[in-house]
């Protein structure tokens, strides 16, 4: 991975933190993890980019921060999907969030796809005048 692809990774990552899904956040370190390890290390050694020394302690309090705020984040959504106003309508085996009346997914859609759901919904119950 050149530079410039790490740069391109970069910009992709603040995309998506932007957008506050941690489940785009697991994907791209998935996607990225390792090759932003390797193209490092290798630019170290061609003395291209300073290698990143990272502090274990930092590591860790970054770790539990983010799995914190999963936990939150999985928190308000089922108070969420509980509370969005129906309740004849919602599955939730095997670990599902969904609202089938409404096609909301609390589990996998993002927070505007669910907010733009609520103004759908919202429009739908408003009656013409």
């Amino acid at each position: 991975m050149s530079a410039e692809l790490i740069r391109e990774a970069r910009a992709e990552m603040k995309a998506v933190l932007s957008k506050g899904n941690l489940f785009d956040l697991e994907a791209w370190i998935c996607v990225y993890g390792d090759a932003l390890s390797d193209a490092l290390e290798r630019a170290e050694k061609e003395r291209d980019l300073p290698l990143f020394k990272v502090d274990s302690e930092v590591v860790c309090k970054l770790l539990d921060a983010l799995d914190k705020a999963e936990a939150e984040n999985e928190d308000l959504r089922r108070m969420l999907w509980l509370n969005h106003g129906c309740s004849s309508a919602l599955y939730g085996d095997d670990g599902e969030m969904q609202c089938q009346r409404h096609a909301l997914d609390f589990k996998r859609q993002s927070i505007d796809e669910l907010k733009a759901g609520f103004l759908r919904a919202a429009l739908a119950r408003k009656e013409p005048e």
